[in-house]
């Protein structure tokens, strides 16, 4: 490589730092703030419940947002690798990704069991694909779709990514 390409790809790898540290900080502070609004929904939940099946109610939003949460801050854990200058090609990184991916497919069974069972669990406003009886019946089975499609894409990031990590090994022992 000349001097020219190796000035561009550590200025490449700077940027592609800066910019992870950002999206980490980014994350951890949604993290944060969801959190503050899980405390706060907690609370006005708790303090206005009259009906002891409220609470498992109460226990399936927490269940739900917790995870979400959870997503965030291993999100962030990503981030913080690449802005420590970290191979992101790592089985550490693809198992993070099928962690999140898990995480959503375990927020997508709490919402489908809400939608059949219990309704309250049900996350509304949010983009839902439903199945019914018939075109008159009202639908019986809401799946959360932005959970759907977003764990899929991270499973198969996964998969790249340990594909790229033993391709990268396979590279590094030939030379």
């Amino acid at each position: 490589m000349s001097k020219k390409d190796v000035v561009e790809t550590n200025a490449s790898f700077e940027r592609v730092r800066r910019i992870s540290g950002l999206i980490r900080i980014f994350l951890i502070a949604v993290a944060f703030v969801l959190g503050i609004l899980l405390a706060v929904k907690l609370w006005g939940a708790v303090s206005s419940v009259s009906v002891a099946a409220n609470y498992l109610q109460i226990l399936s939003i927490a269940a739900s947002d917790a995870l979400i949460i959870a997503c965030v801050l291993i999100g962030s854990s990503v981030f913080a690798t690449l802005d420590r200058g970290v191979d992101p090609f790592s089985k550490r990184q693809s198992r993070r990704l099928r962690a999140i991916s898990i995480l959503l497919l375990a927020d997508l069974a709490i919402g489908v069991v809400g939608s059949v069972g219990a309704p309250w669990l049900s996350q509304y406003d949010m983009v839902t694909v439903g199945m019914s009886a018939s075109p008159a019946a009202e639908t019986i089975l809401n799946v959360n779709a932005g959970d759907l499609i977003v764990a899929g894409i991270l499973l198969g990031l996964s998969v790249v990514f340990d594909y790229a990590r033993i391709i990268q090994d396979l590279s590094e022992g030939t030379l």
